[in-house]
């Protein structure tokens, strides 16, 4: 182990010390259903589907699910969406336990179905993406009212119909506060060390 990173190993260790507590990994949490049934995934990569969190099959009933990032960059949350008879519909609410910096492609840490936040493609993740079709409200028949959802989340689907389809959605996460203040701290002690 180099001494910088010993010393920002010791120093975020001695932080969360002091706090008495250390701040976890931002963690995306999930409430979603597709009529009929759902691959939910978290991805680096705006084309490969990633790690699989969360599915479901059977659309009256919502599926949660939760991924805690690695760290801190762009991720991608992709959606594989399959019609076994339509009608067709995926609705969702998503949000972001780690309020300080991480966000949706919104700039929030909630964010709903919707056809300004999300894409979807015919083909694949990444690949000829468009704005969703909107097919209403929450609420709107024939698959009614979902209690754990907003009211602001929208049923959607590819505006050209195939049963599969491919949904996108850009999420943003930063650093921790407390692992940034405990590797600052330590490569100060690092270069006090050295000199």
């Amino acid at each position: 182990m180099s001494q910088t990173f010993a010393g920002a190993a010791v120093g975020c260790l001695a932080l969360c010390g002091l706090a008495g507590v250390c701040v976890g990994a931002p963690t995306l949490n999930a409430t979603m259903t597709v009529d009929n049934q759902f691959v939910a995934s978290v991805s680096t990569s705006p084309t490969a589907p990633g790690t699989t969190f969360l599915t479901g099959n059977s659309w009256p009933i919502t599926s949660n699910g939760s991924f805690a990032f690695p760290g801190a960059g762009t991720y991608y949350l992709h959606v594989l969406a399959t019609d076994l008879g339509r009608p067709e519909m995926f609705i969702g609410l998503f949000t972001i336990t780690d309020p300080q910096g991480s966000t949706f492609a919104n700039g929030g840490t909630q964010l709903v179905t919707n056809t300004t936040h999300w894409t979807v493609s015919n083909t694949g993740f990444g690949v000829n993406g468009v704005a969703p079709l909107d097919l209403g409200p929450n609420g709107s028949q024939p698959w009614g009212n979902f209690s754990t959802m907003t009211s602001s989340a929208r049923f959607l689907w590819a505006p050209t119909f195939t049963s599969t389809v491919y949904f996108t959605t850009v999420i943003n996460v930063v650093p921790t506060p407390t692992v940034t203040a405990g590797l600052a701290i330590g490569l100060l002690a690092s270069t006090r060390r050295r000199r």
